[in-house]
């Protein structure tokens, strides 16, 4: 392991520790919808999750409000439809 990679490993650690106690909060809550906890726990980008990057981009998703998640899927459908 490089030295780099070494100093690295602390973070992402924590930050695999932190998300995976996210989602198991989410998939726990029985507030939560149960076909949202069933896609949390079926997709790739949410349970089963390993890579730090895509870790972020989910807890950013996450904490995006419902109005704000629409208007990012409106906006990437009309980028979809003028292409």
């Amino acid at each position: 392991m490089t030295d780099s990679m070494a100093s690295e490993q602390p973070l992402r650690t924590y930050l695999a520790s932190r998300y995976q106690t996210r989602i198991m909060t989410l998939l726990n809550d029985e507030s939560v919808p149960l076909y949202l906890r069933e896609h949390y726990s079926e997709s790739p980008n949410y349970y089963v999750n390993e890579d730090p990057s895509v870790m972020i981009e989910t807890l950013i998703w996450l904490s995006l409000t419902e109005t704000q998640k629409k208007d990012y899927l409106q906006s990437d459908l009309e980028i979809y439809m003028d292409s």
